[in-house]
């Protein structure tokens, strides 16, 4: 912990201290990347600490509060002017709200047992290395050869009313994602304290349920986005970046191959196996800047969030059939088509007819409003919500 803090605020120090000697903008885009080291691995501590006493919905609820803050300061921000200190506080918010509402939860066990050690031991030290290194090179290329390639390619390809509009779409693709990924992400350790026990079985039905999760939250939102997000767009953020609602519905259906990329990641780290996605990781990572070279110099945004999408639904297909292969579970297909049928309805249909009947603001919000009331009742009422916090059905035991 002290060498993880240590580190981080070294880094940060650094960073400060460059920014100081930069001109405007690269100071401020330094003062963005020195402020968000720290709270970050403060959160990351702190889920850890609940993570390993096995209490997942402290983290996730964490989480939910810290995606939902982002969301309502992007709006404020963005009516406000707040231009660079807005975007600071966004980037610090969700980091600092999980570290908040983690220190007023009380962690429900007392300090460990035996002697305090202020440096890990060699061994220790060792196995963090291994484990840790696969993640750190993976993330890097999920985040900036798979997710943001795209505006680097804008940048050099396009035109700077371009870069904004896929950066307008991709943020708010990003902060609905992070809201799911807040729900999935307290599977992670469960599944790890099963593969601990060497229940697979369990392993197997934490998988479905955090894949029907998946689902079940991801699928009104392609929808439902398909539909609303023109009008939302032009409603929230002006008519003049209407625009950017073609690269958003782009985005938008790739929000469950999205959530599945993360959730397959989690799983394959918990199982321990975070080196087996390397291959296809490099793969797609090569992909999608095929893709983003191909297609931003001819369809700008919308070009960058093509690339973005289809390299996404391939690198989840992929982490599927390797978790297939390797944890023998695959998701209940049945299940999601009766999801998604019943998202199209409800989702897809109720907005399409509101906004035909009422166009503008009234349509809009009258839709969104229809559709996810009767979207929430329905999924409760046929009992797909129980199915995730119950047993989907009794696993095959046996190992992998």
């Amino acid at each position: 912990m002290l060498v993880l803090v240590g580190s981080s605020l070294v880094l940060s120090v650094a960073l400060l201290v460059k920014a100081l000697g930069a001109a405007p903008p690269f100071r401020y885009y330094l003062l963005v990347v020195a402020a968000a080291p720290l709270p970050g691995v403060l959160a990351s501590l702190l889920s850890s600490l609940f993570w390993s006493r096995e209490n997942y919905r402290v983290t996730s609820i964490a989480n939910l509060l810290g995606s939902g803050l982002q969301v309502a300061l992007v709006l404020l921000a963005y009516w406000q002017g707040w231009g660079v200190a807005g975007y600071l506080l966004l980037t610090l918010a969700l980091p600092v709200a999980n570290c908040v509402a983690l220190l007023l939860s009380p962690a429900q066990e007392g300090p460990e047992p035996g002697p305090r050690r202020w440096w890990p031991n060699p061994a220790t030290v060792r196995y963090y290395l291994t484990f840790s290194l696969p993640l750190v090179v993976m993330g890097m290329l999920e985040l900036v050869m798979i997710q943001r390639s795209g505006v680097f390619f804008l940048e050099r390809y396009s035109t700077e009313a371009q870069i904004g509009f896929y950066s307008l779409a991709y943020t708010i693709f990003q902060l609905l994602f992070m809201t799911g990924w807040a729900l999935v992400n307290s599977f992670y350790p469960a599944i790890s304290s099963s593969f601990g026990q060497g229940d697979w079985a369990s392993i197997r039905h934490k998988i479905r349920q955090a894949g029907l999760l998946s689902a079940v939250y991801a699928i009104p939102l392609c929808l439902g986005g398909l539909v609303t997000l023109p009008e939302l767009i032009a409603l929230l953020f002006g008519a003049d970046k209407a625009a950017a609602a073609h690269p958003a519905q782009v985005l938008f259906v790739g929000m469950l191959p999205m959530c599945l990329v993360g959730l397959y990641g989690l799983t394959l780290n918990a199982i321990n196996r975070p080196w087996a996605v390397f291959p296809i990781g490099i793969g797609t990572s090569l992909l999608g800047i095929a893709l983003s070279v191909w297609l931003v110099p001819q369809h700008g945004a919308v070009g960058a969030a093509i690339a973005n999408t289809v390299a996404q639904v391939i690198y989840a297909a992929l982490k599927y059939s390797l978790v297939q292969r390797l944890a023998g579970v695959g998701l209940p297909w049945g299940v999601i088509a009766q999801v998604a049928l019943v998202g199209f309805v409800c989702a897809f249909l109720l907005p399409l007819l509101t906004l035909h009947l009422f166009p503008g603001a009234l349509g809009l919000l009258l839709g969104i409003a229809l559709a996810a009331a009767s979207y929430a009742t329905a999924m409760w009422k046929l009992g797909y919500v129980g199915r995730i916090a119950q047993e989907l059905a009794p696993a095959q035991g046996g190992a992998a």
